[in-house]
């Protein structure tokens, strides 16, 4: 296989940053969503097992994704530079606490996480059509 242009590598090592940072945004986003104690919050608390397969799901696709740009960036090079192995190392941990937090945050949620009773209160008003 022929060795990619210097850059085509930065541009996928462009993409796995790209790809690590949404799924942070959408992690972040999602936790926020789930916090307010709002109708999202109670469907997901109804689909719970749905939630969380989706959700480590999309996780493990963005890891596949990151590990298969550096793959690709890095495929014929010498051994890979320390910092570059570095960067890639702290993507995976990333994604990694992404993937574990949207899978726990809604069973804590479920389970009692919460600094008083009050805080996910749930108010969910029926929609008049």
């Amino acid at each position: 296989m022929p060795e990619l242009s210097v850059e085509m590598q930065k541009q996928l090592l462009t993409y796995a940053d790209a790809i690590t940072a949404f799924a942070t945004a959408q992690f972040i986003a999602y936790t926020f969503l789930l916090t307010q104690g709002g109708c999202f919050t109670l469907n997901i608390m109804k689909a719970i097992w749905w939630a969380a397969s989706l959700g480590a799901f999309a996780n493990a696709f963005y890891i596949w994704l990151v590990w298969n740009c550096y793959q690709t960036a890095t495929q014929g090079l010498t051994p890979v530079t320390f910092p570059l192995s570095n960067i890639q190392k702290m993507r995976y941990i990333i994604l990694a606490l992404d993937l574990i937090f949207t899978v726990a945050i809604p069973f804590g949620i479920r389970h009692g996480w919460r600094a008083t009773p009050q805080q996910f209160i749930i108010d969910c008003k029926a929609v008049s059509e």
